[in-house]
């Protein structure tokens, strides 16, 4: 049981961590920089790493197997996903609606 604590409390970091670098790039009109997927590719490396080794160090003494580390790394990533999905939605649906048409458009140039 504590382990799915610790990933709920950070995947809630994760998750909240993109919605924020998601909502300031979307806010600057760069949704698709790739210095926003670098910043994402290393929040998620970090926070999962550190939920991973908090986890090892609180709860098991300093050692940890490898599937009770693979099992936190994959609970910290569904809870975040989870959170990050939701902002998404709420983004997608309730605050800009023409961007999907827009990601669409650009998709449809770079297939010809």
């Amino acid at each position: 049981m504590t382990n799915t604590k610790n990933a709920m409390n950070f995947g809630a970091i994760l998750g909240l961590s993109l919605c924020m670098v998601s909502a300031i790039f979307m806010s600057l009109g760069a949704e698709q920089s790739t210095i926003q997927q670098w910043i994402g590719y290393v929040l998620t490396i970090g926070i999962i790493s550190w939920g991973t080794i908090s986890f090892r160090d609180k709860h098991n003494d300093g050692f940890i197997s490898y599937s009770k580390a693979f099992t936190s790394c994959l609970l910290i990533t569904f809870f975040s996903s989870i959170i990050l999905a939701f902002f998404m939605y709420l983004y997608l649906s309730f605050i800009d609606q023409a961007l999907i048409d827009q990601i669409i458009e650009k998709a449809g140039r770079n297939v010809k």
